[in-house]
């Protein structure tokens, strides 16, 4: 399905799962202002009606960035085994540019209430074992709809 801005092939950096960086050709507006991470949903389209997305700060010591992104990934296997599509990618401009945001995306509020009851008990599990790696910011639960529709106001 494309996207409803106009597509071209742009070159944008991806962030591997240890933190390198790698130049990937994917489709994407021409102008784009995020960040994408390999190995999770790309593009600026949201992957489902409902998003809940938090906002981190990698914490500045030694290796939390590769910490970050592996409990990402880690978190990612867990998400998408219950039904999310999951995007991980840092904005360029804006109120969040320099954060990460981790973004979950289903088709409804109900779909995303019954993979969070599906997902807790394994996630509390992993989240116990997993170093703090950086600080939330900000949550936001949003239909996808309404974000288009307040990103092109």
């Amino acid at each position: 399905m494309k996207s409803p801005y106009s597509i071209a092939m742009v070159t944008l950096i991806m962030i591997g799962s240890l933190g390198c960086a790698s130049e990937v050709e994917q489709e994407a507006p021409p102008t784009p202002e995020m960040m994408a991470v390999f190995d999770f949903a790309i593009g600026a389209q949201p992957p489902g009606d409902v998003l809940f997305a938090t906002a981190w700060t990698i914490l500045p010591a030694s290796d939390m960035g590769r910490a970050f992104m592996k409990s990402c990934h880690q978190a990612k296997v867990i998400h998408e085994k219950y039904g999310a599509k999951v995007r991980l990618w840092q904005p360029m401009s804006g109120r969040y540019a320099g954060k990460f945001l981790y973004q979950l995306a289903c088709q409804h509020f109900s779909s995303l209430g019954e993979a969070m009851d599906g997902w807790k008990t394994e996630f509390a599990e992993v989240n116990c074992r997993v170093p703090v790696s950086a600080t939330i910011d900000s949550q936001i639960v949003m239909r996808g709809s309404t974000l288009l529709c307040t990103l092109m106001s």
